[in-house]
Parts: C-alpha cells; sequence; structure tokens
C-alpha cells in the first residue's frame, strides 16, 4: 500500500517533534522520505526503547508499517500512542484513513462506555487526588462549624442548630473521589498489549494446549502474566489465556 498525500501530511504534523533525539528523529523521517523503510524504522525502535510513549515517534512508525504492507501493525501503533495520548490527532487521523480504505475491520473490542472510562482513568491523578481533597476539606469545615454552634446554643440553652445534610454530599462526593483515585493508580499500573494478526488464545504457554478462543488483529487485551516468550492476556469477554508475545504489540 502506497503512501498517500494524505498520510504524508499526518506525517509531516510530527516534525514538532523536538524535545528529545532531535537529530535521530529528523533523521529517520529523512531516511524515509528517501525510500530506505528498513534504516527509518530500525531508527525509530531505537527511539522507542527510551521513549516508549512517544505519540510522534508511533506514529511515524505506523507510517511505515503500512509502506510494508502491515496494516493491523499500523492500526495497533496508533492506537498504542493514543492509549497514552488519547487526543493526539495524527493517530485518530491514521486509524481513520485505514477504516476509509477498508485496510482494517473493526474487531471484538471494548464497548464505547468502556473506553471512555479508560480514557478518564489515564487522566492525571492528581486530579482525582485534588478533588477528593477539596470535597472532604470542604466537608470537614462544615461539619466543624456546625459542631461549634452546636456547643454554643448548648451553652446558652438554646436549640440546637439544623444539622447541614449538604456535608452528607460532599462526604459522598469525597469518597467517589477517594475511589476513583484508587481505581487510576491501580489501572495506570496495568499493561495493555494489542493483537497484530489472528492468534489462538490457549490454556497454558506452548503451542501443543487446548485452544480457548480465536482472536482476531486488532484487539486489546490486558497482560496478566508474563512467562518467557508467552503472555497471559484477558480479552474485551473476560476469557483469560496464552498468546505468543510475537504477536502482540505491547503497551
Amino acid at each position: 500500500m502506497q503512501i498517500s498525500t494524505f498520510l504524508l501530511g499526518i506525517l509531516l504534523s510530527c516534525l514538532a517533534h523536538s524535545q528529545e533525539s532531535t537529530q535521530s528523529f529528523d533523521e529517520a523521517i529523512s531516511i524515509s522520505k528517501e525510500g530506505d523503510i528498513v534504516g527509518a524504522e530500525s531508527l525509530y525502535l531505537d527511539l522507542l526503547k527510551t521513549h516508549p510513549k512517544d505519540p510522534h515517534i508511533l506514529s511515524n512508525l505506523a507510517l511505515l508499517k503500512i509502506q510494508e504492507g502491515k496494516a493491523w501493525h499500523a492500526f495497533a501503533l496508533w492506537q498504542k500512542a493514543l492509549h497514552y495520548h488519547p487526543y493526539f490527532a495524527a493517530a485518530k487521523q491514521g486509524i481513520a484513513y485505514l477504516e476509509e480504505q477498508g485496510a482494517i475491520i473493526p474487531q471484538e473490542n471494548w464497548p464505547w462506555y468502556a473506553r471512555l472510562y479508560s480514557d478518564i482513568l489515564r487522566a492525571p491523578k492528581i486530579i482525582g487526588l485534588g478533588l477528593a481533597f477539596i470535597f472532604f476539606y470542604l466537608a470537614a469545615r462544615i461539619l466543624l462549624k456546625f459542631a461549634i454552634l452546636q456547643k454554643e446554643a448548648r451553652e446558652i440553652q438554646e436549640e440546637d442548630p439544623n444539622f447541614p445534610y449538604r456535608s452528607l454530599v460532599f462526604l459522598a462526593l469525597f469518597a467517589i473521589f477517594a475511589v476513583f483515585y484508587w481505581q487510576q493508580s491501580s489501572y495506570q499500573k496495568t499493561t495493555f498489549a494489542m493483537s497484530l494478526e489472528p492468534a489462538s488464545m490457549l490454556l497454558a504457554p506452548r503451542q501443543e494446549s487446548v485452544q480457548l478462543k480465536e482472536l482476531g488483529p486488532g484487539q486489546k487485551l490486558q497482560i496478566q502474566h508474563q512467562n518467557k516468550d508467552w503472555l497471559q492476556v484477558k480479552s474485551a469477554s473476560g476469557q483469560i489465556g496464552w498468546l505468543p508475545r510475537e504477536k502482540l504489540l505491547i503497551f
């Protein structure tokens, strides 16, 4: 599959990458334009060793995979870029291009609401922690004021002030965001992967094991355990089984 003007536009949009390893990044772009796909891919893979979450590197590597005819590998690389940078435009445009060209057919994946919640969970943890602290502070401040007023009322033998029920609302919000922060911490420690080709989930980490489920390419999986060249993964439907590492792109 030849890179179109549209895809070259995505490539040029990544030229803004200039924070680290600029020289190698620019060199990879230059030699890819000259047709040295293998050399450019090697440079991008070296860059990913030190910058595995860099969306510009992942996106440009995806373009090379398209030139090699590996549409699903390109799709997985763009999905990896979006996993760490949910609003990275070049990756969204690249996936849209693959779908328009019929190069990929979406497989079983997480429901839209699960993907949305996944995006929220990848937000900076300081947001959940900060909101939890704010609501706890507001509740504590209201309850402390109520306790002082109640004490003063009893000293002068007056009726107790009305209980500030809005403090319970703040406490509930505090609990919600405290749990959200805990889920963020747990989720961000989870490792994901995406299948690059059709594969069978196996009961045990060996080729002759019982087949549990057939997977198509482009399916996002949670990694449960690692055993040398094998990974135990969990599918969107909850099925757990083993796959060879070579059939997956690890996030």
